[in-house]
């Protein structure tokens, strides 16, 4: 369904624009919240403290649930997707320490805001973007398609 990638290479960080239709929610695997938007963001490279990082700005919060601005540090690829990362070098968060453990921290101690991604997942098919899934901090799963 989904184009496919050699696992666990990491690549140089990327730019893009994403516009969605539809979005849904998820918490403990169980659909929550679902509907249409007209969400749109772009994503930028930036030189923050000496390394190539990528800037995500959103138009839409779809209510809050997802932070406005934010930044993700490394790009790695999975079997189905390529996988943008944000990992402190400690977290007292589950997921993000197994995380930590595989692919080992991408900057200094941070605080993520509640609302706020430390992994964002990239779908293409044919090589375009067809779907973002945001790993959020209070454990939140936010499709956009």
């Amino acid at each position: 369904m989904y184009d496919n990638y050699n696992p666990f290479q990491e690549l140089a960080p990327v730019e893009f624009d994403f516009y969605a239709n539809n979005f849904e929610i998820w918490q403990e695997g169980k659909l929550i919240k679902k509907g249409q938007t007209n969400f749109s963001l772009i994503c930028r490279t930036s030189q923050i403290q000496n390394t190539d990082r990528m800037v995500f700005i959103l138009n839409e919060t779809l209510g809050n649930e997802i932070k406005k601005e934010f930044i993700f540090d490394k790009i790695i690829t999975s079997l189905d997707r390529l996988v943008l990362l944000a990992l402190p070098k400690q977290s007292y968060h589950e997921q993000i320490n197994m995380l930590i453990q595989m692919y080992e921290s991408t900057r200094p101690m941070y605080t993520f805001q509640n609302n706020e991604p430390y992994t964002c997942s990239i779908f293409t098919k044919n090589g375009q973007i067809s779907k973002l899934s945001f790993n959020i901090y209070n454990g939140k799963l936010i499709e956009l398609y």
